[in-house]
């Protein structure tokens, strides 16, 4: 026999009727929006050999403000200590005001006889969400709140299961608000072979430092990302020659339209332009400077791989190019520019990756630091009139901001994305969910781990700098 009782205001003397003529009750489940007495736990006792599910929801009576909680923690250790064969105990948890609560779920009666947590019901948090959203919130602050108030070392395996009841803003709920548990299917969940990762990447790093906040966009990386991960920057002596020779304006204007163009745009680079400005100077630069070497990709957000999942970098960069292998007849005005982009290209050739000689291809990438800073602060924007979360975002984007800005963490996510993207598929796009699922993998097994180092040409116009290269 299953009970369901559902009454917002009134006496709970129709339950407790129902309660008293009913016989081998093993579920009862009762809504109650606030009512005028408690309900006498005397009834609910005269079940205890056959009662395995009780869930109750002695919430304040959002129409009635002078209604209060009124149930004591030895009322429901009374019920829980009389009735052997129950199974299941649901209590209230509402998380807009979780405090006045918290005089029974502390009592250590309760603690010892809840062996495990789990959500039972979940309802919106507000009609202006969606309900696939406000699904996730409300078993995100729930979770939180439960791990935060329980110990689970000193509970003992009495009860399988806790239910925690998620109220909804609107006073009245509906008949179907709280269910029985039931069996249902288990979900195929992805499984990675921990026994397969290879020490270094970084769903090893996760797992081996799982006690820190490492899984973070990678706008927020940190200097204990580099730590953990091995990468350090290092600061190589300006570029300072050849130093070009001062001529005449004369000789500037009988430049060809193309080399005034390209004058043009380095000195757009230099300028303190609009990021619009600057990318199109780039796009205007790159393939000028290397005509046959360079293949556009465009404007692309990079992932980073996880085993079978995708993580999307919120911030893309701004450009990026393919190096094409090189031409013999390819020449430019500067030898050493072409000598040092030759090498680059011809590098040694992977073995036989899934059946394909792969060749190490390098990529040319362009990121504009001062839209990633940007982007980084408008994520810690504080509102307005809340000064107590100003000052704790303020906080929290001081940790993420790094001191040279050069030396932005943020660059080894992208390169590590760099690294990754020869040996997967394009993911999916992805317009509200950061984390997506993407097993399909190319036809390329992964590569053997190596140090490699990557150079980061920085433009210095006299003010931090802003603008690099990642090759």
């Amino acid at each position: 026999v299953r009970i369901v009782a559902h009454a917002e205001s009134g006496t709970p003397d129709n339950f407790t009727a129902w309660l008293r003529s009913a016989r081998n009750v093993e579920h009862v489940t009762l809504c109650i929006g606030g009512l005028s007495e408690p309900i006498p736990f005397e009834q609910v006792k005269g079940h205890r050999s056959t009662l395995r599910t009780l869930v109750l929801d002695p919430r304040q009576n959002l129409i009635d403000p002078s209604s209060v909680l009124k149930y004591r923690p030895g009322d429901l250790r009374d019920i829980v200590e009389q009735c052997a064969s129950l199974q299941t105990l649901g209590l209230p948890l509402d998380l807009r005001n979780y405090q006045c609560h918290l005089r029974y779920t502390r009592s250590h009666q309760i603690k010892r006889i809840i062996p495990t947590c789990m959500l039972e019901t979940l309802h919106l948090r507000g009609r202006d969400q969606s309900p696939q959203r406000s699904r996730v919130d409300a078993k995100h602050l729930a979770r939180r709140f439960l791990l935060k108030q329980y110990s689970y070392a000193s509970i003992s395996k009495r009860l399988d299961t806790f239910i925690g009841i998620i109220h909804h803003h609107d006073p009245v709920v509906s008949n179907n608000y709280i269910c029985p548990p039931r069996k249902t299917q288990a979900r195929s969940h992805v499984k990675f072979n921990v026994k397969s990762i290879e020490d270094g990447s970084l769903y090893a790093t996760l797992i081996k430092n799982s006690g820190l906040r490492l899984f973070v966009k990678p706008i927020e990386w940190t200097s204990l990302h580099l730590t953990l991960l091995d990468m350090e920057f290092h600061n190589l002596p300006p570029i300072t020659q050849p130093v070009p020779t001062v001529g005449s304006s004369k000789a500037t204007i009988d430049l060809s339209a193309s080399a005034q163009a390209l004058l043009a745009a380095l000195n757009t680079l230099l300028e303190t332009k609009s990021t619009e400005c600057r990318i199109r100077s780039m796009l205007t630069v790159i393939p000028m400077l290397y005509p046959q070497h360079i293949s556009f990709l465009g404007a692309f957000e990079l992932h980073q791989y996880f085993g079978g999942r995708a993580y999307c970098i919120d911030c893309p960069v701004q450009a990026a190019w393919d190096v094409t292998p090189a031409r013999s007849s390819y020449t430019t005005a500067s030898e050493s520019t072409s000598l040092r982009a030759k090498e680059s290209v011809e590098g040694p050739i992977v073995e036989k990756i899934g059946g394909h000689n792969v060749r190490k291809q390098p990529v040319l990438v362009y990121v504009d630091l001062k839209t990633i800073t940007v982007t980084r602060r408008a994520g810690y924007k504080p509102p307005r009139d809340d000064p107590p979360v100003r000052r704790l975002r303020k906080l929290l984007y001081r940790k993420v901001t790094p001191p040279n800005m050069v030396e932005d963490s943020f660059l080894a996510a992208v390169i590590l994305a760099l690294a990754q993207r020869p040996f997967y598929r394009a993911a999916p796009p992805s317009a509200d969910k950061p984390l997506m699922s993407s097993p399909r993998s190319s036809s390329l097994r992964e590569p053997m781990f190596q140090d490699t180092t990557v150079c980061i040409l920085v433009v210095n116009d006299m003010e931090p700098p802003a603008r690099c290269f990642v090759l």
